[in-house]
């Protein structure tokens, strides 16, 4: 059912352009080069002048490039039908760690509609590889000590644990989690004192060989990088409280309400039932002495990992708990079998609020689904507009200031993202922050063209034209119907 409703909200089958902002930086270095070997090290290298290592989300991005080309729709349906994996391979997961079936398949509908999967339904990134991985890894470590071939699942979990770091490097955070379930749970959640033996010797070693290989990997770019470039946003110098209780909402929270939500987002309706029922369930594990270490060691200790892992980190992208909802979604499942167990009028009342307030969020999802088809459809339309401009002459990008460098900014994005798909290289593009929108003019030469945000940056008095790009959605405050709109003014000189 929730992989149907995947499908039906974000729809993969709809023709819709690439995302400048995912594949502008990517798609001339697969467009310029022939073979995939040379692609891979292309997108190798561009990445690790940013002190970025993902080598394999870059064997993937080849892979679609193989497969697809130029087909934005196989695209679609490639990181769709990894989500759906996602979902039903976390299905199978809990089945096997004791949950009930009726309550493993209602707590996985977070891998449909909680705000950090959304992007991986809609967007490209390495987070749902690695989500996989992780549920692979923990499919292996459960049973662990017990197991007769268990060489093999040492050899399997130091690997998983590898490829995780090599999707992204801050995801080897779950490797503590892996290790301790392999080593110190029973395989009915208990907590099982480690042995000093020769399969926990393996796996310990494997795992932390791993880990370290990775975390040294990164350390050394990071100690190469340039200052001021994207990897050198991670440090201790951005630990605050305040970032903390941001990334707990962030990692705990199923849903972050839209922009216009004037409350708190834990009085968002879905949070609010979602938390009711996940404290209600835990309650009642702790009351009837079911609450077990595993619940703990996965359902808390992985999302708390995760906030830790990217607390030195000075930005947050919302799809950056996706790997870690393994944890979140395990914790609801455990605390829905509770209630599902707590008598006839228990069950149906746990079931109803959870469906109640999964419906609210596939709303919420189908906005963020819609917004994100608007913002493709602009943004190529912006890169038409910079493919259009002589090569020699100046485009400005009035978008907001960019703090990640020359890479990380609008501009950057739309001039990579026309060469692409241009014959010939694109105009000179030049970013400026909203303050500046009220001159429209560059220090350095007179632009041909400048383009204007319009949210955050307001409109132009007098635009010469206006890309505009309409979406639907339901309005949860009333329940009705909505239409809102993308705006980019053009200012043709």
């Amino acid at each position: 059912m929730w992989v149907a409703s995947g499908f039906l909200v974000y729809r993969p089958w709809v023709r819709a352009p690439f995302d400048t902002n995912d594949y502008g930086e990517f798609l001339p270095l697969l467009s310029h080069e022939h073979s995939a070997a040379d692609q891979f090290r292309a997108l190798n290298q561009h990445f690790l002048l940013e002190g970025r290592s993902h080598s394999l989300a870059h064997a993937f991005t080849v892979l679609n490039w193989q497969l697809f080309g130029w087909d934005p729709v196989g695209w679609q349906l490639f990181r769709c039908g990894l989500m759906a994996t996602a979902l039903i391979a976390a299905y199978a997961l809990y089945v096997k760690l004791g949950v009930h079936r009726t309550a493993a398949a209602l707590a996985v509908a977070l891998f449909a509609w909680a705000s950090p999967a959304i992007y991986g339904w809609i967007e490209f990134n390495a987070e749902p590889v690695a989500l996989i991985l992780v549920i692979a890894a923990l499919w292996v470590a459960d049973g662990y000590q017990t197991a007769a071939r268990w060489p093999l699942r040492a050899a399997f979990i130091g690997s998983a644990i590898a490829a995780i770091g090599l999707s992204k490097e801050v995801l080897i955070s779950v490797a503590p989690v892996v290790v301790v379930l392999a080593c110190c749970v029973d395989h009915d959640g208990r907590w099982r004192a480690p042995r000093f033996s020769p399969r926990t010797l393996a796996v310990v070693g494997l795992a932390a060989g791993a880990a370290m290989a990775v975390a040294a990997r990164a350390a050394l770019e990071l100690a190469t990088e340039p200052a001021g470039e994207y990897a050198s946003g991670y440090g201790a110098e951005h630990v605050s409280v305040a970032h903390a209780v941001a990334l707990i909402k962030e990692f705990w929270l199923p849903v972050s309400p839209h922009e216009n939500w004037a409350t708190h987002p834990v009085l968002f309706p879905a949070n609010v039932l979602f938390l009711l029922l996940l404290l209600v369930g835990s309650w009642r594990l702790a009351a009837t002495g079911d609450l077990r270490v595993r619940d703990l060691v996965l359902g808390i200790g992985l999302p708390t990992l995760g906030v830790l892992a990217y607390l030195p980190w000075r930005k947050f992208s919302p799809f950056y708990p996706i790997p870690y909802l393994v944890g979140t979604a395990f914790l609801s499942a455990r605390a829905l079998c509770s209630v599902i167990r707590w008598g006839p009028r228990g069950s149906r009342l746990g079931v109803t609020v959870w469906v109640l307030a999964s419906m609210l969020a596939l709303l919420t999802a189908q906005r963020r689904a819609t917004f994100e088809l608007a913002q493709r459809e602009v943004g190529a339309a912006a890169a038409g507009i910079v493919g259009r401009v002589p090569r020699k002459q100046l485009v400005l990008v009035v978008a907001g200031l960019n703090r990640w460098g020359p890479t990380g900014s609008i501009g950057y994005k739309l001039r990579e993202y026309a060469r692409a798909f241009g014959d010939s290289e694109p105009a000179i593009v030049e970013d400026s922050d909203c303050e500046a929108r009220g001159s429209t003019s560059s220090p350095h030469a007179e632009p041909a063209v400048v383009l204007v945000y319009v949210p955050p940056c307001g409109a132009l008095p007098l635009p010469t034209s206006r890309i505009k790009r309409y979406f639907k959605y339901v309005e949860l405050e009333g329940l009705r119907f909505a239409t809102n709109s993308l705006m980019v003014d053009v200012l043709k000189r």
